[in-house]
């Protein structure tokens, strides 16, 4: 258990600890017994974020013509000392004097700009502890030494004077001129406990449960399912579904609430700044958890796949991206695989299938994809759609606006006659270019989307209030009704808080119109912005880099884009301590759920497009098998002694698989449970689609540099790659990007 007065803490918030040190402090905060410590931190971070805001406001100063001489002189001289005029003297003392006030007063705005901004009225009239005054001394001292480092020798002071915020004093230093006072978020994230509140007992639950031992496909039956042994038994009626805030276990006795452990989800950190602009949201990957203290591994469904295509664009220009662009979980569920459509009243079938681990001896690879049933567009309901379209200065090279015109001109042509179209723009302001038009009226349509041109601000929050207004006027009960965001993700104009463009989606989602985020251009791309925003807007986020992938998300896969199936889809695996010991969900690290939340259908998840399909990976670590194959054995201390067996029979289940779901506009969930038992076996001998996900997933922690990469590198991908390319020609220009991921990281070296 980490206390929150703990040293590293500090260490943390002011960047003082080396990657590998950070990464270790992170996996244990994770962990729930450090939840105090996650205040603290958290409480540090926002000390320190201030102060580095307030002190990199402080402009850099500027040697006059003379003074700069006088230092060359100076340093080129064999110690002749320069000599100082008493008025040089005077008019330097008097800007030191002039620079410190600044400092004083920018140190106090920042600090009442904390107080205010605090997330409730009690944290802000709390007065700093002592751990914060400290974290904000330590702050500013690192900053004075590495200024000292850099400036031109002078002696110049540097005092303490008090400040008072509210009832507390604290002591602030006045810094000197000239001092460049760097932040330190592009390498840390700010990290707040977030308690789960009590879940209210939804009512009607529809629950179908079935077990089923085949290897390979399951595909869901909801009138005749049987086991090779017997048949199920009747569905419970709906009021004996209780939902309880600690899920009950499948393979032990259930705790009391008040001992087990749980990991509440953590919000989304502040976004880094990236050379260029762009900004991506910190990963902290997901680490291995203990069976028994953990059970359940609770997360939401995700089918976006911008990660991918942005990967692809930075690959392709000639340089690796950032690792926190790796989104795994999206780079793996970019490509197609074969998996078995529904044959039943479900909207998506499962398939589950578990292997050897290729980068980990010993351990196992499990498998979990779901398939959603496909709609012709013929098929499908009358659409009312909203173009929100970005035209302000930032869109205006090729990639961008122009980009997205052709883009929205391409799904245009894919219209039915019965399907309407409304425009909205937003730069300085927002404004309807076009009112809801019938797509019998193509050419009005394309006329009006040719007319867009590029030039102002961003005020992003006013286009998404007037685009949903439009969506909703023109609601089609039982259609399809949805907002299509075509933007780089800047906005600087109205609400451009993270936290505040968040809570403005959230809101609009309720009214059952959805959303998908197209992201355009590069060197300004807010990717943190966009993911997070299609996450929250019940919708999907997809990188357009080129025309291809333009066509390939809004004419190749419209069905997809444009129809929901199933919406606040969840997913929950219990794991079966009588075969792992630990396990580890590969991705998905801003899609964690409490485990309470599972059953508590007041929380948002994710939604399935017609024919999408959604893969997750676990790496698991069965009992007797090293926990990690890259220690060797210790010498100096015996092996731990093996856990005893208990007389209960084996269970053969390795792990429960649950989903819930909801109907499009319905708000009631459905459970359906999958227990399985087969271990699989040589990865070489599982399926193709097994073979390349596990490829891709290796890909991604190479690009990551993973801790849990283990023995995975380029020539194992590509060797995967090979065995799951088959004839597909996304699978093969994969394998171009494998090769020059290669090539990039040889020549780094």
């Amino acid at each position: 258990m980490i206390d929150k007065n703990d040293p590293r803490l500090i260490d943390y918030a002011l960047g003082e600890m080396t990657p590998d040190e950070a990464k270790q402090l992170e996996t244990e905060l994770k962990l729930p017994e450090n939840a105090e410590a996650l205040k603290a931190l958290n409480e540090f971070q926002m000390v320190a974020d201030a102060a580095a805001d307030a002190l990199a406001a402080e402009p850099a100063g500027q040697l006059r013509t003379e003074q700069r001489e006088a230092v060359v002189e100076q340093a080129t001289a064999q110690n002749v000392p320069t000599p100082i005029t008493k008025a040089s003297r005077f008019r330097y003392f008097k800007k030191v004097v002039i620079t410190a006030v600044a400092a004083c007063l920018l140190v106090a705005v920042a600090w009442v700009s904390l107080v205010t901004l605090a997330p409730s009225r009690e944290a802000a009239r709390r007065a700093p502890t002592g751990e914060t005054l400290i974290a904000m001394q330590r702050l500013e001292e690192k900053m004075r030494d590495q200024d000292a480092a850099s400036a031109p020798s002078a002696d110049i002071s540097v005092h303490t004077a008090p400040t008072t915020v509210g009832d507390a004093v604290s002591g602030r230093n006045e810094l000197h001129e000239g001092a460049e006072h760097r932040g330190r978020r592009d390498s840390h994230r700010s990290m707040t406990d977030s308690a789960a509140e009590p879940s209210p007992a939804p009512t009607d639950h529809e629950r179908e449960t079935w077990s089923e031992n085949r290897p390979a496909t399951i595909s869901m039956q909801y009138d005749d399912l049987t086991t090779p042994s017997e048949k199920p038994q009747e569905a419970p009626e709906a009021a004996d579904i209780t939902v309880e805030q600690a899920p009950a276990l499948r393979y032990r006795e259930p705790e009391p609430v008040s001992r087990r452990p749980g990991i509440p989800p953590m919000p989304p950190p502040r976004p880094p700044h990236y050379p260029g602009g762009e900004r991506y949201l910190p990963i902290v990957e997901n680490a291995f958890l203990d069976v028994r203290s953990h059970p359940l591994s609770t997360f939401s469904i995700d089918v976006d796949t911008g990660a991918y295509s942005n990967v692809r664009r930075f690959l392709q220009q000639g340089q690796l991206p950032p690792p926190d662009a790796v989104r795994i979980e999206e780079m793996v569920n970019y490509f197609q695989y074969d998996l078995a459509q529904p044959t039943g009243e479900a909207p998506f079938s499962v398939t589950i299938e578990m292997a050897d681990c290729p980068w980990a001896q010993g351990h196992k690879l499990a498998r979990v994809a779901l398939q959603g049933r496909t709609v012709a567009s013929e098929e499908r309901g009358p659409a009312n759609l909203v173009f929100l379209i970005d035209v302000s200065g930032s869109m205006s090279p090729a990639n961008r606006l122009p980009l997205a015109k052709e883009a929205m001109k391409a799904l245009l042509n894919e219209l039915q006659p019965h399907d309407r179209v409304a425009i909205v723009t937003y730069a300085g302001t927002a404004q309807v270019n076009l009112p809801s038009t019938p797509c019998t009226d193509k050419a009005t349509i394309r006329a009006a989307i040719d007319a867009l041109q590029a030039g102002g601000g961003t005020h992003g929050s006013q286009g998404i209030q007037q685009a949903y207004r439009i969506a909703r006027e023109n609601f089609i009960p039982g259609g399809i009704n949805r907002v299509l965001l075509a933007t780089d993700g800047d906005f600087n104009v109205g609400t451009t808080s993270h936290d505040a463009l968040m809570d403005l989606i959230t809101e609009k989602a309720k009214s059952n119109v959805f959303l998908t985020v197209l992201g355009f251009g590069y060197g300004n791309l807010k990717d943190a912005t966009l993911e997070q925003l299609a996450n929250k807007g019940n919708g999907n986020y997809a990188y357009i880099d080129t025309f291809s992938e333009a066509r390939r998300v809004l004419v190749d896969q419209i069905s997809g884009t444009l129809v929901t199936i199933a919406k606040d889809v969840k997913i929950q695996v219990e794991f079966n301590p009588q075969h792992v010991q630990t396990y580890r969900l590969i991705g998905y690290e801003n899609r964690a759920l409490a485990d309470r939340d599972f059953n508590d259908d007041t929380k948002d998840a994710g939604e399935i497009g017609a024919g999408h399909q959604v893969t997750a990976l676990y790496q698991l670590v069965p009992k007797g098998a090293q926990r990690d194959p890259g220690i060797d054995p210790l010498r100096y201390q015996p092996a731990p002694e093996p856990e005893p067996v208990a007389d209960t029979p084996v269970n053969p289940e390795w792990m429960n698989v649950k989903l819930r779901y909801k109907e499009p506009e319905g708000d009631v969930s459905r459970l359906i449970e999958i227990p399985w038992s087969s271990t699989g076996g040589d990865l070489r001998r599982a399926t193709p689609d097994m073979q390349f996900a596990s490829s891709v997933a290796a890909f991604g922690m190479m690009l990551r540099n993973s801790q849990h990469k283990g023995a995975a590198d380029y020539d194992m991908v590509m060797a995967l790659a090979e065995s799951g390319k088959q004839d597909d020609p996304e699978r093969q220009a994969f394998m171009d990007l494998v090769v020059t991921a290669k090539t990039l990281t040889i020549s780094r070296h």
